[in-house]
């Protein structure tokens, strides 16, 4: 039976990382991989004790991959498409503007639809004392 949870996403990063700043030592906007290419390279020996590097092993299941909370997520630009999303869809709200952000959150949940990339009710509270001023 395939497992229905997604696995925890491992972290890859170049060597030396925790050394340096330039290469991410507390700045992990930095911490990026890069494919090691030295000849006694102990990552790309895969040498017991230090770091992994990415292959083939690491995807996750089929049926799981790519959801957020289980669920199938879709871009929401309008009020259409928000009406149409499916029972087992997230709404993420896409690139529009205050006005409208609003009417699309104000819908989702007077129709108890989840919205992946912002919460609803803290939102609508911050947006909308700023609209009546």
């Amino acid at each position: 039976m395939e497992n229905q949870f997604k696995m925890k996403k491992k972290i890859f990063v170049r060597k030396d990382t925790w050394k340096f700043s330039r290469f991410g030592k507390g700045r992990k906007k930095k911490r990026t991989w890069r494919r090691p290419r030295g000849m006694h390279g102990k990552i790309r020996l895969k040498i017991r004790g230090h770091p992994s590097q990415p292959s083939v092993g690491y995807k996750n299941v089929a049926n799981v991959r790519g959801k957020i909370q289980g669920l199938n997520p879709k871009t929401i630009y309008n009020e259409q498409e928000l009406t149409n999303l499916g029972k087992n869809d997230i709404a993420i709200i896409g690139n529009v503007g205050l006005k409208k952000k609003i009417l699309l959150v104000e819908k989702a949940k007077s129709l108890g639809i989840k919205i992946a990339n912002l919460n609803a009710d803290e939102f609508l509270t911050k947006f909308k004392i700023k609209g009546k001023k």
